[in-house]
């Protein structure tokens, strides 16, 4: 994503990650963009 690092308080997936290959990079990149106290949903 073109987003820098710790810019969302939250990142939304709703009915991607399934749909992904390679989930392990889906999930590393979601939480690479999150702040520290943000929340994946």
């Amino acid at each position: 994503l073109p987003i820098s690092d710790g810019w969302a308080d939250v990142v939304i997936s709703n009915g991607v990650v399934n749909l992904c290959l390679d989930k392990s990079a889906v999930f590393q990149e979601m939480y690479r963009v999150l702040k520290p106290s943000g929340r994946l949903q």
